[in-house]
């Protein structure tokens, strides 16, 4: 079976395959990764204290969390990506967008063991805000790893 593949408009790739459909490999811009195929794991509200463990990935591989904006609410929230289970020194890309497994927009860390970043929620004093709506919080594995994912509201 052979399938053509596009992301967002760039050159087309074909895959053949023996009738088993897998995903197609992360496209990348020299060592930037701007799409993978990640599916999301998780939803979290904008406010309060939310956690979440993965899985263990390959390289090339991650997850998304889709995260709520309220329009009435307004703070400031920490998010944190670190090293979850045996594996140490497992490196990956944190990026929120609009998309589930859109490496293009607030990149939280590149090629990071651990990510903090304080983001506004609504909060257009915050140096990094959200507005309201959906986004989604992008982790992909730079070699094999899991991670934590933890936000926390402050004020």
């Amino acid at each position: 079976m052979k399938i053509a593949i596009s992301v967002e408009g760039g050159p087309i790739q074909e895959f053949e395959y023996g009738g088993v459909a897998a995903a197609p490999a992360p496209v990348a811009t020299g060592s930037r990764v701007l799409s993978a195929n990640l599916q999301v794991v998780d939803t979290w509200p904008g406010a309060g204290f939310s956690i979440k463990h993965s899985e263990e990935y390959k390289a090339g591989e991650g997850f998304a969390i889709a995260v709520d904006v309220s329009d009435i609410e307004s703070f400031t929230a920490a998010i944190e990506v670190g090293q979850d289970g045996p594996r140490g020194g497992s490196f990956k890309d944190v990026v929120i967008s609009d998309a589930p497994g859109k490496m293009e927009g607030i990149v939280l860390g590149e090629n990071q063991n651990t990510v903090s970043m304080a983001v506004g929620f609504n909060n257009p004093m915050a140096g990094i805000n959200l507005t309201p709506g959906r986004h989604y919080l992008n982790v992909l594995f730079r070699n094999l790893g899991a991670a934590v994912v933890t936000k926390n509201t402050q004020s």
